[in-house]
């Protein structure tokens, strides 16, 4: 059977922004539309969570990244790195700190859908580790002529954080 979820509940209503971007929140945006009209409900971006401090202060002369970045995620949680490449590639940001993506599934469709999308161009102080995992019937020899390379099997944390 087919379902169409569009139920939610938002556990928390968080007041608008009070600092110089004057930004309304996501939660706050729902609760004042009218969802009679709204089929669905959609949620984006870095309005209250971990990713916004990842983004560059507007305005700031600073380095950026200001440390160096391991960023880590699996299946769709590899959305936030999707749209870090995007931030980074739209903005034309010179990384002036390393930053590593390390991204891990099952799914070969998935895979492919994430390398296509953050691996088409070499950009400097950036690296993409793509692994797919458990799939005996995947048979891969690497290329060493290539300056980037996928793998096949499970991420390894202690390897990445010995890496980073």
């Amino acid at each position: 059977a087919d379902y169409d979820w569009n139920v939610a509940v938002i556990m928390a209503v968080f007041p608008d922004h009070n600092d110089c971007y004057r930004r309304k929140t996501w939660t706050k945006k729902v609760t004042a539309m009218d969802v009679h009209y709204t089929p669905v409900l959609r949620c984006w971006g870095p309005y209250r969570s971990e990713y916004r401090a990842l983004l560059k202060p507007e305005g700031s002369d600073a380095p950026y990244p200001t440390t160096p970045l391991v960023l880590i995620a699996t299946g769709a949680g590899c959305s936030y790195l999707v749209d870090f490449y995007h931030y980074i590639t739209g903005n034309n940001l010179k990384l002036q700190r390393m930053v590593q993506m390390y991204f891990s599934t099952r799914s070969i469709s998935m895979f492919q859908w994430f390398t296509d999308i953050t691996c088409p161009r070499a950009i400097d102080k950036f690296a993409v580790n793509a692994h797919l995992t458990s799939h005996g019937n995947v048979k891969y020899e690497p290329n060493p002529e290539k300056s980037r390379d996928s793998k096949i099997g499970r991420l390894s944390f202690e390897e990445i954080l010995q890496n980073a």
